[in-house]
């Protein structure tokens, strides 16, 4: 998301900064995350041994890992390799803030997510419901209360 906002808003330069989630009174901040990754390799692939051994050095090896980061953009998901002082290099656009160091504080309070058997028709549900909030300019809360009752009584939760 850094490298979108920065190639759609040059112009922006300076004049964004990051900060932790607001906190509901009474409630620990946490933070939040919505993207990640999944690497498969077929159990029937014809090399699957020699797939593992790349997908380890790929998602492990710290030079590569900060090469990435650096010249790519791409925040990895290898925690260890947040050491490498490229994270903590202050970042221009975000009027010298070191935003990957807020980052890396921040992912340490994001909660665990149970998926269930649900998760993938509820999700679509939840993004139907926002869409109709968002682009058709539905009431959020009579919206929310209709996907709330579909959900507890298409899964019994």
């Amino acid at each position: 998301m850094i490298g979108t906002i920065k190639d759609k808003g040059p112009d922006q330069s300076g004049k964004w900064g990051v900060i932790g989630l607001p906190a509901f009174s009474g409630k620990e901040a946490a933070g939040s995350t919505n993207g990640g990754g999944n690497l498969l390799i077929p159990a029937k692939g014809e090399h699957v041994d020699l797939a593992k051994e790349f997908v380890q050095f790929a998602m492990t090896d710290n030079d590569l890992l900060v090469d990435g980061f650096i010249n790519y953009g791409l925040y990895p998901a290898y925690i260890p390799v947040y050491e490498d002082p490229a994270f903590a290099e202050p970042d221009e656009f975000f009027g010298g803030q070191k935003i990957y160091e807020t980052f890396i504080e921040l992912g340490k309070t994001v909660p665990s997510v149970n998926y269930t058997e649900n998760f993938n028709e509820a999700l679509s549900a939840s993004g139907a419901a926002c869409a109709k909030v968002y682009l058709e300019g539905a009431d959020p809360k009579a919206t929310l209360d209709t996907l709330q009752k579909d959900l507890v009584s298409k899964f019994g939760k």
